[in-house]
């Protein structure tokens, strides 16, 4: 996984933690899609894409994009979505210190005031 987020993107990372697998499309399809997240992703490198592969990098903090899904100003692939979603999720229920400032984020992107 470290070895294609470098490939793809020209990015490492400090960690990436598995999210969920699931079928893109059971009904028609049976390739199966991985979600992750990736903590402290950094460029180090050029992207090394293979012959035809087209890849744009767009970096954005996580809890701007989050925000940007709840007021409905980003579309997204339902799989997508999910990640997002899933990602959000880990975050806020997780305890690990690290996440502590995107926690307090993404329950106030989430929740508002009533947070």
């Amino acid at each position: 996984m470290l070895r294609e987020l470098k490939e793809e993107t020209g990015f490492v990372a400090d960690k990436i933690v598995p999210l969920h697998s699931t079928y893109a499309n059971p009904a028609n399809l049976t390739n199966v899609l991985h979600s992750f997240l990736v903590w402290g992703a950094r460029c180090d490198a050029q992207q090394s894409l293979d012959f035809g592969e087209e890849i744009e990098v767009v970096v954005t903090p996580f809890s701007n994009w989050l925000a940007k899904l709840i007021n409905n100003d980003e579309n997204l692939q339902p799989m997508h979505l999910m990640t997002a979603l899933l990602a959000a999720q880990f975050l806020v229920r997780t305890d690990s210190p690290e996440w502590r400032t995107i926690r307090s984020e993404i329950k106030e992107i989430v929740c508002g005031e009533l947070y």
